[in-house]
């Protein structure tokens, strides 16, 4: 299959010290996140992210390239949204601050997996209980495939190569008609059931009702707990762009103003070949992100066990979190040749 070329442009002007040589590291970034989506998504196409200097408008852009267009501002509620124009996928991301490449990320994932922003996925519905908890349905409707969408918020982002924020994004399993131990639902694990929404984020499907289609979208936008809203009569004309479109005309002001910040922790110093880190007690489940490929001598010993230490070798792969469970401590030693980065995930399992 061909892969699909995908253009970030910088068409900022106010906020182009947000963007500054940021738009490289960004380009590496994206096309590592194009791979990873396309291991849980089988059917997505390979992708290439490159920069482009310069696109005056959609149509002059060259053939078969799908641009993501960095400007100041959208000139309405959002940080981000793609379309088609003349058959031919695009986005446009605002810049506002540096967590701009989370938006970037997140238009490049929805676009590849759908195009055309009018691809639905059946699944089983979902509603409220009388605590607003979430709650599985008996019907089945058709979601929108917006696949950052219920993972949202920005404190479910992550980083890669140590240095580059990008967005989470539902697995198939997502979809799945009941919860299964262990099941992955986003790639970052940040969902612990199908068909849930977290803090920050929201989701949109389409149920049919004696001929006319409905539009439903549950969402935790600035409140404490999610609210189902009211369905809304779908009329798709040939003036219509798509779904995803007219979901995010509905959802766009509230996702700008009630997305939470990611956490930044700071920058770790690479461990050293043969240096060791000191012991870790670890008093919650967490993830640790290694950002490149490497070998680890692991010891590790249950709380009040010291005396009973284990040690094993271990190979870790660059972007691929590994689970770390509360009550136990270790000392990682880099059994490699060459320098290791990593760090705890500030995304901690829910």
């Amino acid at each position: 299959m061909r892969p699909v070329e995908i253009a970030l442009v910088d068409h900022t002007e106010k906020s182009k010290h947000f963007v500054g040589n940021k738009i490289k590291a960004t380009v590496a970034a994206l096309n590592i996140q194009a791979a990873q989506l396309r291991r849980c998504w089988t059917t997505t196409p390979p992708a290439i992210v490159l920069e482009l200097d310069d696109l005056r408008d959609i149509e002059s852009g060259p053939p078969g390239v799908w641009p993501i267009v960095l400007v100041d501002d959208l000139g309405g509620p959002g940080n981000g949204f793609h379309t088609t124009a003349h058959y031919r996928p695009y986005a446009k991301v605002a810049v506002h601050d540096d967590d701009w490449t989370i938006a970037a990320s997140h238009e490049m994932l929805e676009m590849l997996l759908d195009p055309s922003g009018n691809r639905l996925q059946v699944g089983r519905a979902i509603g409220l209980d009388g605590a607003n908890a979430i709650t599985d349905g008996t019907a089945h409707v058709e979601y929108i495939l917006e696949i950052c969408d219920p993972c949202a918020a920005r404190d479910c982002a992550y980083r890669i190569n140590d240095t580059t924020w990008v967005s989470d994004f539902v697995t198939p399993d997502f979809y799945a008609p009941r919860e299964v131990p262990g099941t992955h639902y986003t790639f970052r694990h940040n969902i612990k059931a199908p068909r849930r929404i977290l803090r920050g984020g929201y989701i949109t499907w389409v149920q049919t009702e004696r001929k006319q289609a409905f539009m439903h979208q549950m969402t935790w936008l600035g409140t404490d707990t999610p609210v189902l809203s009211e369905k809304s009569a779908v009329n798709i004309t040939a003036d219509t762009p798509n779904l995803r479109s007219y979901s995010d005309s509905v959802m766009g002001s509230l996702m700008h103003e009630h997305a939470g910040k990611c956490r930044r922790p700071g920058a770790r110093q690479p461990l050293e070949p043969g240096k060791s880190t000191r012991a870790v007690e670890h008093k919650h489940d967490h993830w640790v992100t290694f950002h490149c490929d490497g070998t680890i001598e692991r010891t590790v010993w249950e709380d009040g066990k010291k005396d009973q230490p284990f040690t094993y070798i271990e190979r870790v792969k660059a972007h691929e979190p590994v689970l770390r469970r509360a009550g136990t401590n270790q000392i990682v030693r880099n059994a490699g040749s060459a320098p290791i980065f990593f760090d705890k995930d500030p995304i901690s399992p829910r």
